[in-house]
């Protein structure tokens, strides 16, 4: 019975990450990353942005809208979605996305909050003067 010494080497290859220029030249919302999520970003990550997401047709369409409506805001989150759950987006681009999707959720909500807060304020004005 031999006894094993030695432990076997590593057979990936380190992720090198690229520098903050090459992230800053992406562009909106890539190039923003470091307001959306503490993440940074390898060769292999701007390889899956530039040829899968931005490369998309729909992608210049999505981000011409230069208001925050409650459609633009779902046509970013429908548009991002399938990207962040593909199965061969790399992580880091993934936990971007998740951080960006959430902050435009978060914007919805707050939307539909103040869409439903008027009437129900206006109903409850109105009924405090009836019973004054």
């Amino acid at each position: 019975m031999t006894m094993k010494t030695k432990l076997p080497l590593p057979t990936g290859t380190k992720s090198l990450f690229v520098s903050e220029d090459v992230v800053q030249k992406l562009g909106y919302p890539f190039g923003c990353i470091d307001v959306f999520c503490n993440v940074s970003f390898t060769q292999n990550d701007i390889d899956y942005i530039k040829n899968k997401i931005q490369s998309n047709k729909l992608y210049g369409t999505v981000h011409s809208n230069k208001g925050f409506t409650l459609r633009s805001m779902l046509t970013i989150v429908e548009f991002y979605t399938p990207f962040m759950n593909d199965t061969k987006c790399p992580k880091n681009v993934r936990r971007f996305l998740g951080a960006y999707i959430g902050e435009f959720y978060r914007g919805i909500q707050h939307i539909k909050a103040e869409n439903e807060i008027a009437p129900t304020n206006f109903m409850i004005n109105r009924w405090m003067e009836t019973c004054r």
